[in-house]
């Protein structure tokens, strides 16, 4: 592979790749608290902010998942350099209810979407988890302005 490439390490192993690739994968991860992350990346359009974007994502969600609800939206900074908004939202699955906290940031055109699920309300041990989770975020070179 050319010097123009890149090696993208995942847990079962690595791939090299052109740097020209458009990274728009989704990871999931389930833990034994019962919340799960969902890891999301997605390229904005030049004619799309991330206010439109969360906006397009609610009304989609609005129509495929019943009695979806969104509750606050407010800025938030996953760290310098990656600012977004913080969503929090919640749907009924039958009798259980479901909150979600939704975290999107975007670095250039690159969104970085962090989604946090649990079954039942979010207690403190699970927003401490959840803290610790987002305070170790570091920055890749795959979120730079190089990379598609």
């Amino acid at each position: 592979m050319p010097s123009d490439s890149i090696t993208l390490t995942f847990t079962e192993g690595a791939l090299t790749l052109p740097r020209s690739y458009c990274d728009e994968s989704m990871n999931v991860f389930r833990f034994d608290s019962g919340i799960t992350l969902i890891v999301t990346r997605a390229q904005l359009q030049p004619d799309t902010s991330v206010d439109k974007y969360i906006n397009e994502q609610i009304k989609e969600l609005k129509k495929g998942v019943k009695n979806f609800q969104v509750g606050a939206r407010t800025p938030f900074t996953l760290i310098e350099g990656y600012e977004g908004e913080l969503v929090i939202s919640y749907c009924t699955k039958g009798k259980e209810l479901v909150n979600n906290q939704m975290i999107v940031v975007a670095h250039s055109s690159t969104l970085l979407v962090l989604t946090f699920s649990k079954a039942g309300d979010f207690n403190e041990q699970d927003a401490e988890f959840i803290h610790a989770i987002l305070s170790s975020f570091t920055p890749s070179f795959v979120l730079s302005d190089s990379v598609k």
